[in-house]
């Protein structure tokens, strides 16, 4: 069996809200996700 993979791009856009209204038209919902910051000497 050939194992699943999952591939992303990264695509830079000109307009973020457009961008967004588009994705939003074809259902997509947006999240937000924070990671620690590596820099940060406090970051866990």
């Amino acid at each position: 069996m050939t194992p699943q993979r999952v591939t992303l791009i990264t695509l830079g856009v000109t307009d973020l809200a457009r961008t967004r209204e588009f994705y939003a038209a074809l259902g997509w919902r947006e999240h937000s996700l924070t990671l620690p910051d590596p820099t940060d000497p406090g970051a866990p």
